[in-house]
């Protein structure tokens, strides 16, 4: 590992026992190499879990049962799995361990071949054409103006029908796959359904409206 390679204070907060390295501190290009090195060409990346303080786990992420309900968000349970996000997610969860939002929630992490972790945004900017192809570097520097995994996916995990809302830019498809939803038939989710709980009451909607 390069010399000037520096190691992060902040923790990703799954995974406290991984040093975080800081990729813009050189030495990424010979880490990279490394990590495509160790499982021949593929990068090993961490599971990156979030929750949200309005809903509640499914529990189908398969994870085990005391780890739903961290000690250090405050109640708030896991819900989702991210994978492939270059960038930060914002949950509104606030770590009690560091008052603040968990660092780098939800961003895509690498394991290096010494059990280090990068992020996977700092390995694409090293060497975007290793890591995603000449395409999706095109791609990705047309549509963000710099090098980056332009899909997001994720498993939403929730277990009660979320709020109605609307994403003003956002592309999104789903998989009802009977892996992630065991027992529920994949024809039940053709269409998104639209409703009130029974005991809304007309005037209670009127006034939300």
């Amino acid at each position: 590992m390069a010399a000037s390679t520096s190691i992060l204070t902040d923790k990703l907060h799954e995974y406290p026992q991984h040093d975080l390295i800081d990729g813009t501190s050189g030495g990424t290009a010979s880490i990279l190499d490394g990590c495509l090195n160790k499982c021949g060409g593929v990068l090993q990346l961490m599971h990156r879990y979030a929750g949200r303080t309005f809903c509640t786990p499914g529990k189908r992420l398969r994870l085990d049962a005391r780890s739903y309900y961290p000690d250090y968000m405050n109640g708030t349970g896991l819900d989702e799995l991210w994978m492939c996000c270059t960038v930060p997610i914002v949950t509104g969860v606030i770590d009690t361990r560091t008052k603040k939002a968990p660092f780098r929630e939800g961003e895509a992490h690498a394991l290096t071949s010494n059990g280090q972790v990068i992020s996977l945004q700092d390995l694409i900017a090293a060497n975007p054409k290793a890591v995603i192809g000449d395409k999706i570097t095109a791609f990705s520097k047309k549509l963000f103006g710099n090098p980056t995994w332009p899909i997001v996916s994720k498993k939403f995990d929730n277990l009660n029908p979320i709020p109605d809302h609307l994403h003003w830019a956002k592309w999104e498809v789903y998989d009802i796959n009977s892996f992630d939803n065991p027992g529920v038939s994949a024809s039940h989710y053709h269409t998104t359904a639209m409703g009130l709980y029974a005991f809304v009451t007309k005037e209670q909607f009127l006034a939300c409206m």
